[in-house]
């Protein structure tokens, strides 16, 4: 988790693909970490760049809530499940 914020804070552009590969990173450090609010971030920038599949998008989805779950936070378990 570390070693992604390192590389996302160094000066320079980084390609589409970059972005992309250091947020997929981030998302499942996060998740196995129990950080929700982080894998929500990451999420919500990955779907907004346009480069996640439908079935992509679901796995995480269902990471997300089952990440939710295990922090106690229902509610938000609830709501990202139904998304």
């Amino acid at each position: 988790m570390i070693k992604a914020q390192k590389v996302q804070g160094r000066r320079g552009g980084k390609t589409a693909q970059e972005s992309s590969t250091i947020d997929r990173m981030r998302l499942a450090a996060a998740a196995g970490a129990g950080d929700l609010d982080t894998t929500i971030k990451s999420f919500e920038t990955l779907n907004a760049s346009g480069r996640l599949g439908q079935a992509e998008k679901l796995s995480y989805l269902e990471s997300i809530s089952g990440t939710a779950f295990r922090s106690r936070d229902h509610g938000k378990a609830k709501l990202w499940g139904q998304r």
